[in-house]
C-alpha cells in the first residue's frame, strides 16, 4: 500500500475513533515498537525541544570538528586479476576504510536529522542534512600517497551509510517546500537538487508522501513546476516534467497531456510517447494514432524520440488496419535514428528511384549517421565499403573499427544461408556492435537481407581473399602475442572463412583451414580448443 493511501484510510479510522480508542491505538502501536527505536519513539511523543536543542547543537559541533581534519578516511588500492586474463594488466579497486567510525556517526545524525522532520523543526532539519549532503570528506592512500574525495552519496553507494538516498532528499525536499514562502523559490532550490546524483532515482511523489504533515497546495505547485520544466530543453528537464505529469492529477486526463505535448513538442518530444501510451491504456487507439501521426509533424527530424513515435505509430497503424501511413512512418523511424535496426524495415519497402538517391545521400553525408559503413554495406555499397576498410591494414584493434565488422559481414554475405555454430558466433559479435535487436530477430533480418543481394562471381573472390588476408593476419597477431580471450572468437572466424571459401566453390575448405590452423598452432591449446568446439 502506498503512502498516501495509508494516510488517508487510517486517518478516517483514527478521525471516527473515541479519545478512549485512540488512546488504547496508541498504546498498542507503542508496544509494537522496536527495543532499538524505543527511546527515538519516546524522544518524539514527549517533544523534549531542549533536548532536541542540545543534540542538533552536538552534532553541529562534531561536523565542525570534523571539517578541521586533513583526512577522515584511509584507502588502499587493491588489484583484481582473472585468471582467464592473466597475460593481461590487473584492474585496481579502491578499498576504503573508517577507523574512527565517521559513518556510523553519520547515519546517527542523518536519523536525527529525519526525527527533526517529524518534530516539525524543519529549518533546522534542513540545515543538518545540508551539511551532511555538502561535506567533503577526504580519504589518503599512504601507500602511494595519493588523495581521494568522498560525498555523502559515493558513502552510500560504498555501503557505509545503509540509509535510503531517496529517504534523505525526500526529507530534504520536503523541508525546503516547508520553509520556502514562494514556489518560484522552491522551484529553484528543487531543480538545484534534483539535478544532483544523489536524487537520480527520486520522484517528485516520494516529496509529497513524507512528514508529519501533508504538503498544501501541490497540484498548484505542480503547476507551476510543470510550466518551469517545459521552457527547459536540458535533459534534467526532460526526466523531471516526465515524472511531474505523472503525479500531476489535471494530467491524468489524456487530452490535457496532448495540449502539453504539442506546446513542447521541440523541448521534450517523449510527452508524446507518454500520451499515445495513455491513450492506448484507456483503450482509445484512434485517439493514440492521431497523437502518433501529430508527433511526426511537430517533433523535428532529428530528434530521434521521433523515430520511437514513429514505431508507436507503425503499430497503431497495425492494429487499427490502416496502412496508408506505413510507408512514410517507416521511413520516418529512419531518418531521426538513422542506424542498422531502423534501415532493416526501410529496405523491405517498395521505394521510388528518388526515396532510393535521398536515402544513399543521407547515409553518406548526414552527421546524425554514426555507423555509416555498415549502413553503406547494408545498401548494397560493397565496392565503396571494401575501397574505404581495405585501407586499414592493422592486424589487431578490429574492435573499435569499421575492419572489425565488415569483414565478418563479408564472410556471413559469402557463406551457406544455413547457419551454424562459427556463423551464429560471428554474427553475434557484429550484432552487439550494431543492433539493439534481440538475437533471433537480428539473425532473421540478416537473412531477408542476404536473400536480396546478388553479386558476381569476380567480386565475390576479390573480397573473399582480402577477408583471407586480414583473418590470416589477425590471427598470427593474437595467437603469437597470446589474447587468449579473443581465442574463440578467432576460431569462429576462421571458420566462418573455410564456409566462405566451399560456398563458393573451393572443396572441403571448412575441414582443411580447421586442419591447416590445428597443425600450426599445435601447441596452443586453448586455441585448438575452441576450434575443435565448432567442429
Amino acid at each position: 500500500m502506498d503512502y498516501q493511501t495509508f494516510i488517508e484510510q487510517t486517518s478516517q479510522q483514527v478521525n471516527q475513533m473515541s479519545s478512549s480508542e485512540k488512546t488504547d491505538c496508541l498504546l498498542n502501536l507503542l508496544r509494537l515498537t522496536p527495543e532499538t527505536k524505543r527511546e527515538q519513539v519516546l524522544q518524539l511523543i514527549t517533544d523534549d525541544s531542549q533536548f532536541f536543542e542540545k543534540q542538533y547543537q552536538n552534532y553541529q559541533d562534531y561536523l565542525t570538528k570534523l571539517a578541521r581534519k586533513e583526512f577522515h578516511f584511509t584507502t588502499e588500492n587493491e588489484e583484481i586479476y582473472d585468471d582467464y586474463y592473466y597475460d593481461w594488466d590487473p584492474d585496481y579497486i579502491i578499498k576504503l576504510y573508517d577507523p574512527e567510525n565517521i559513518c556510523q556517526k553519520l547515519t546517527e545524525i542523518l536519523s536525527f536529522a529525519k526525527q527533526l522532520v517529524y518534530q516539525k523543526h524543519y529549518q533546522k532539519a534542513y540545515d543538518l542534512y545540508i551539511l551532511c549532503l555538502q561535506f567533503q570528506f577526504l580519504a589518503y592512500d599512504e601507500e602511494i600517497g595519493e588523495t581521494y574525495d568522498y560525498y555523502l552519496n559515493d558513502l552510500i553507494n560504498e555501503e557505509f551509510i545503509t540509509i535510503d538516498a531517496n529517504n534523505i532528499m525526500s526529507h530534504i525536499l520536503y523541508s525546503i517546500y516547508q520553509t520556502t514562502d514562494s514556489f518560484p523559490g522552491c522551484i529553484k532550490q528543487f531543480y538545484h537538487y534534483l539535478g544532483e546524483p544523489i536524487s537520480r532515482q527520486i520522484k517528485i511523489a516520494d516529496i509529497f508522501t513524507v512528514g508529519p504533515q501533508p504538503l498544501k497546495n501541490t497540484e498548484k505547485f505542480l503547476a507551476e513546476w510543470i510550466e518551469f520544466l517545459k521552457l527547459n530543453p536540458a535533459p534534467l528537464a526532460d526526466r523531471l516534467l516526465l515524472d511531474a505529469v505523472e503525479t500531476s492529477s489535471y494530467f491524468k486526463d489524456p487530452d490535457h497531456l496532448f495540449n502539453l505535448a504539442q506546446e513542447a513538442a521541440k523541448t521534450h518530444p517523449k510527452l508524446y510517447l507518454k500520451c499515445i501510451n495513455l491513450f492506448s491504456t484507456l483503450h482509445n487507439q484512434e485517439k493514440a494514432f492521431m497523437v502518433g501521426k501529430d508527433g511526426l509533424k511537430n517533433i523535428p527530424v532529428k530528434n530521434k524520440v521521433r523515430s520511437q513515435v514513429a514505431e508507436e505509430v507503425l503499430n497503431l497503424a497495425q492494429q487499427l488496419n490502416d496502412t496508408s501511413i506505413i510507408h512514410k512512418a517507416v521511413q520516418d523511424a529512419f531518418y531521426s535514428d538513422p542506424q542498422l535496426d531502423t534501415l532493416f524495415p526501410v529496405l523491405k519497402l517498395d521505394l521510388f528511384e528518388q526515396e532510393k538517391r535521398q536515402l544513399l545521400h543521407f547515409v553518406r553525408n548526414d552527421s546524425t549517421v554514426d555507423n555509416r559503413t555498415v549502413l553503406l554495406f547494408f545498401l548494397g555499397e560493397f565496392e565503396t565499403v571494401y575501397k574505404k576498410v581495405s585501407t586499414d591494414h592493422r592486424a589487431l584493434g578490429w574492435s573499435t573499427s569499421d575492419k572489425g565488422m565488415i569483414i565478418p559481414l563479408f564472410l556471413l554475405l559469402l557463406r551457406p544461408l544455413e547457419f551454424s555454430q562459427a556463423a551464429d558466433s560471428v554474427l553475434l559479435e557484429v550484432k552487439h556492435r550494431v543492433s539493439g535487436n534481440p538475437d533471433d530477430s537480428f539473425e532473421n533480418e540478416f537473412v531477408i537481407w542476404k536473400n536480396t543481394v546478388s553479386l558476381n562471381e569476380k567480386s565475390k573472390s576479390q573480397y573473399l581473399k582480402w577477408c583471407k588476408k586480414e583473418v590470416k593476419a589477425r590471427a598470427k597477431e593474437l595467437i603469437i602475442t597470446k589474447f587468449r580471450h579473443h581465442y574463440s572468437r578467432m576460431a569462429a572466424l576462421i571458420v566462418t572463412l573455410g564456409e566462405a571459401e566451399e560456398n563458393i566453390g573451393i572443396p572441403n575448405a571448412r575441414a582443411q583451414i580447421i586442419q591447416n590452423y590445428r597443425r600450426e598452432h599445435s601447441r596452443k591449446r586453448n586455441f585448438t580448443a575452441s576450434l575443435d568446439e565448432l567442429t
